[in-house]
């Protein structure tokens, strides 16, 4: 985590609209016993079942991409 120097990860619906967005190490990672993140709401209002896009952008220290697995973005499968 500390050799993190920026993170930011957004979550869209189906049709590219911005549901979730969160950045900095403590809002992304979280902590190792706590839950944060997204919970499958947008304002406080449950999204419907379906399929949403995550991106992952941010830097470490020595300049190179934070990845997740290997990817900078994917799906995710809300099911409710």
């Amino acid at each position: 985590v500390e050799a993190i120097q920026n993170i930011e990860i957004t979550i869209f619906d189906r049709m590219g609209a911005v549901v979730y967005r969160a950045n900095g190490t403590e809002n992304v990672l979280g902590c190792d016993n706590c839950q944060t993140g997204w919970d499958g709401t947008q304002n406080g209002s449950p999204l419907p079942s379906g399929n949403y896009v995550w991106q992952l952008s941010g830097k470490f220290i020595n300049g190179s991409n934070v990845r997740s697995n290997g990817k900078v973005n994917g799906t995710v499968m809300l099911v409710r």
